[in-house]
């Protein structure tokens, strides 16, 4: 596609401008001073251009196309008395976004994309909000509430922001978005961010199989040694080329959390765990509900709204699920993402208030530990929850060595190194695999506080991921788009309030990281 734009007057500099669609957008300004001349020299210049421009490619030296060279001639000889002055610049933005071909037509209803993306959000990370309540001086019911559901509202906008993007520019997949918009030399800020992601949700699966594995066990196992023991299980499962075989696991995921999610409220409504209760004598820590409010806002609120950050956490399948809508429209898509989004956030305020309102500020990081391990529906739970965390573990770690070999691949130091560990089940591969695995058994051994890898992950990855990253591709398209014939429209309003959304994600980062921190290491909010 080439869109030649001319506006030119006598003895003014032409201004020439030429998008060509190769793999990635490729935009170049030449910028041309002529001497008084017919306006049939500048159209046949210009033509000269577009039929030259799509002959090259994106890797290109930063100076004109051979063939285009061809076609302008020497300086000189292109304007008599003077010598012409040329400069190709590659530059990020132009008249209209650069989109690829439309994806295949998608087949998802929107029932099953409600359903699927509702699957994707909720997870066992809610396990870790009834702590969050409890963080610092603790946040009251009323606080809490309100901040699930303008944590929900804001993570509902910036994922429409994606789907919005997609449609655009026709990506298939999170990188192709951002090279698409913001641009390819960049992309690399995205493999960061799944790779922080991925790295965090391995980190904090690992810490909850120890808990679980620890609890099960009784006194036999150290949380050390239950930590081993379940990297000794995972370690042929993060090892198998093919994953397909756990594909039915995602199954027993989404039952595991729904029996946790019941089994929380229950213990909440029959009061079997409140002094007096019938399992009261049975707990690990007593409940200790005098922090328990209607109204208290204390910076441990920080700690909650990273939580969320985290639980509300499924921007990168942004594209997927737009491009995988039937009859997709981006009305059509709100709709389906505003519906999934808030009956995820109802789900997490029943269970998050269930937990921190029995058991106040002892509600630890995994609420499950909480429970009596003489409880029969707990040890379901537990149970439950780790056959559902051994399923999709491999499926976490996948992701996590995929981006590992592919900031390899593309590092010029590394790129052999990721070529040969590309290879699965190759003993580069193997090698790979198995220390990446040893690295994040080694950290969750270390880390005692599930809650901290929790709340540390939704202030860093979190935040950036659900709103700096869809505003930075959503400003950079709309600084792109063609204004006569917008393919992104928008309004002035909607790009500052998006430059707004930025900056709160990047305070929001910031202060949540170092409100984390000094909760988890030091006693200043108490």
């Amino acid at each position: 596609r080439t869109r030649p734009a001319i506006a030119v007057g006598d003895g003014e500099e032409a201004a020439i401008t030429v998008a060509t669609h190769q793999d990635s957008l490729a935009i170049y300004q030449l910028e041309i001073k002529f001497l008084p001349m017919r306006r049939v020299c500048i159209f046949l210049l210009a033509s000269a251009v577009a039929s030259a421009a799509p002959a090259h490619r994106a890797s290109h030296s930063g100076i004109l196309p051979r063939d285009a060279k061809k076609a302008f001639g020497d300086g000189p000889a292109l304007v008599p008395g003077q010598q012409a002055r040329a400069q190709a610049l590659r530059v990020m933005r132009g008249g209209a976004i650069s989109r690829n071909p439309p994806p295949p037509a998608g087949s998802m209803s929107a029932a099953a994309c409600i359903t699927s993306l509702t699957k994707n959000i909720i997870g066992a990370g809610m396990l870790a909000l009834p702590a969050g309540m409890a963080a610092g001086k603790g946040t009251g019911v009323l606080p809490a509430l309100a901040i699930v559901l303008f944590s929900g509202a804001l993570s509902t906008y910036t994922f429409n922001l994606v789907g919005r993007c997609v449609d655009a520019t026709g990506a298939v997949d999170f990188r192709e978005l951002w090279s698409l918009t913001v641009g390819s030399s960049s992309a690399w800020v995205v493999d960061f961010m799944i790779l922080g992601v991925a790295a965090g949700a391995t980190l904090v699966y690992s810490c909850f199989l120890g808990d679980i594995v620890a609890s099960l066990a009784g006194q036999s196992l150290s949380r050390t040694q239950a930590i081993l023991s379940a990297t000794a299980v995972l370690t042929p499962l993060c090892l198998l080329p093919d994953l397909s075989a756990l594909a039915p696991a995602a199954y027993a995921g989404v039952a595991a959390v729904f029996y946790s999610a019941w089994f929380i409220i229950k213990r909440f409504l029959d009061g079997s765990c409140a002094l007096g209760g019938a399992l009261a004598s049975s707990l690990p820590v007593p409940p200790e509900l005098g922090q328990v409010s209607s109204g208290r806002v204390s910076l441990g609120t920080c700690v909650l709204f990273n939580m969320l950050s985290t639980a509300f956490m499924a921007h990168t399948n942004g594209v997927r699920f737009y491009n995988e809508l039937e009859g997709r429209t981006p009305a059509k898509f709100s709709k389906c993402v505003t519906t999934g989004f808030m009956l995820s956030a109802a789900f997490y305020g029943l269970v998050m208030l269930a937990g921190y309102k029995t058991f106040g500020a002892a509600s630890q990081g995994l609420i499950l530990n909480n429970y009596a391990t003489s409880d029969n529906l707990a040890k379901l739970g537990r149970a439950a929850t780790g056959v559902s965390i051994l399923g999709s573990y491999p499926l976490l770690f996948t992701s996590l060595r995929d981006v590992i070999i592919s900031s390899f691949k593309s590092s010029p130091l590394l790129s052999s190194l990721g070529a040969r560990c590309s290879a699965a089940s190759s003993p580069s591969w193997i090698a790979l695999s198995l220390t990446t695995l040893a690295a994040v058994t080694a950290t969750a051994i270390a880390t005692s506080d599930v809650g901290f890898v929790v709340s540390l992950s939704g202030s860093s990855f979190g935040a950036a991921l659900i709103f700096c990253v869809p505003a930075i591709i959503f400003l950079a398209a709309a600084k792109q788009d063609d204004k006569a014939s917008p393919s992104l429209p928008t309004s002035r309003a909607e790009v500052g309030a998006v430059h707004g959304l930025f900056a709160f994600g990047v305070l929001a980062a910031v202060f949540g990281t170092t409100v984390t921190i000094l909760e988890t290491f030091t006693d200043l909010l108490s």
